[in-house]
């Protein structure tokens, strides 16, 4: 068809997964027995990762490096029809 415009998505959106907005409180572990640092927020959360709205002091140590592991713990909401498992 001549002068039809085709609808595509956008080229910068590769997502393959849907994306859930949710301000959960975020801490950082130095170790797996350690007590949590409070970093900030999660902005948004999806499948396969989530971001995160980091609050840094300037006494804190330094931010992680891409693919440094990390290990965080999220609060999530209390559900009060389920049980924990």
């Amino acid at each position: 068809m001549a002068g039809a415009l085709l609808w595509s998505r956008p080229v910068l959106e590769r997502r393959e997964h849907r994306r859930v907005n949710a301000n959960l409180r975020c801490f950082r572990r130095a170790a797996p027995q350690a007590p949590g640092q409070y970093i900030g927020l999660t902005e948004n959360l999806s499948r396969t990762g989530l971001l995160i709205h980091w609050e840094r002091e300037p006494t804190d140590p330094e931010l992680p490096g891409v693919g440094d592991p990390l290990i965080l713990e999220v609060e999530w909401p209390v559900n009060r029809g389920f049980e924990r498992r």
